[in-house]
This record gives structure tokens, C-alpha cells and sequence, in this order.
């Protein structure tokens, strides 16, 4: 399930910002340079036994297991659990 909780976080408009935020543009600037050097800092989630017993968690393995079958189409949702219990923002 872990997997999946972390599809919907790199998945996610929110996580974008984020590289855009601690990452570098490649040329184009629709890529984002992945090295250690510039992702290093970027805030990404522990799965504690306080996230993983919350319904955030299942609600985003959820999502995840749909993203991975191609079935999710609404990424802002995503964002509004990541904003709001997770991140905090």
C-alpha cells in the first residue's frame, strides 16, 4: 500500500509545485531535474503508524491503485487531502 500512497503524492499538482519550488527546470521547462542535489530537500511524507491508521492514507492508496489502472482522473482531490491533513498548508 505504500506504493500506492507515494503514486498519488508524485502524482499529484501539489507535488509539483514542489519540484518547482527545491528542484531545477530542464530545458524545455517541462521537466525537472530529479538529481539528489536538487530533490534532497523536498519535503516527501514518512508513512508513520499515525498517517497509516488515518483515512487520508487509505483514501490515497486508493486513488494510487486507480492511477495505476488508469481509472483517477481527478488530481485536484488528491491535492486537497495532501494540503490539508498531510502537509498541513
Amino acid at each position: 500500500d505504500f506504493f500506492y500512497f507515494y503514486l498519488s503524492l508524485f502524482n499529484s499538482s501539489f507535488f509539483e509545485e514542489l519540484l518547482s519550488i527545491y528542484s531545477r527546470q530542464l530545458a524545455g521547462g517541462k521537466w525537472y531535474d530529479l538529481g539528489k542535489k536538487y530533490t534532497a530537500e523536498i519535503p516527501i511524507p514518512e508513512i508513520t503508524p499515525e498517517i497509516e491508521n488515518s483515512f487520508v492514507y487509505e483514501k490515497l492508496v486508493e486513488f494510487g491503485k486507480q492511477i495505476s489502472n488508469g481509472e483517477f482522473f481527478y488530481f485536484n482531490v488528491i491535492d486537497d487531502y495532501l494540503k490539508e491533513y498531510i502537509y498541513k498548508v
